[in-house]
């Protein structure tokens, strides 16, 4: 092995890197496909006539095809951050203060999105089924300012 080498010469982990790096690329493209098909009807994308106003309490007859994409994403994030993790054990370690800092964003960005997405197919649809509007404006996917 080589000083001035990024990576080990580890070609197991190679291999295991290289399978959740296309993992992620795939599971990405499935996410896009179901998210183009899941454009929320409310904002700037509402159609003149029918589109969810404020505040975004009609948006259940959209259940569950808005909200397929999101079932996909949360399957991305964990296989992104396996993939990150990966990634850490293969990088030599005078290179690893870089890997540190993108696998500490990979740690922070899969608990937001994935605290996200649980809210989005676990609480939103149900409190609208048991007619519980308390809030829902703020954490749906319809709303163009939503807090998560």
């Amino acid at each position: 092995m080589k000083d001035h080498n990024l990576i080990t010469d580890d070609g197991k982990a190679l291999r295991l890197v290289f399978l959740t790096s296309y993992g992620v690329a795939f599971i990405t493209l499935i996410t896009l496909a179901f998210a183009m098909i899941a454009v929320p009807i409310s904002g700037a994308n509402a159609p003149e006539i029918g589109g969810v106003l404020y505040p975004y309490l009609e948006t259940l007859g959209q259940y569950p095809r808005d909200y397929i994409w999101q079932y996909s994403a949360m399957l991305m994030i964990f296989v992104y951050l396996i993939n990150m993790i990966m990634i850490k054990s293969i990088v030599n370690k005078e290179k690893q203060i870089y890997i540190q800092v993108a696998s500490t964003f990979a740690i922070v960005s899969f608990v937001i999105l994935l605290i996200n997405y649980f809210i989005q197919v676990n609480v939103v649809p149900i409190s609208l089924m048991n007619e519980q509007y308390d809030g829902i404006s703020l954490i749906t996917q319809y709303n163009p300012h939503e807090f998560l």
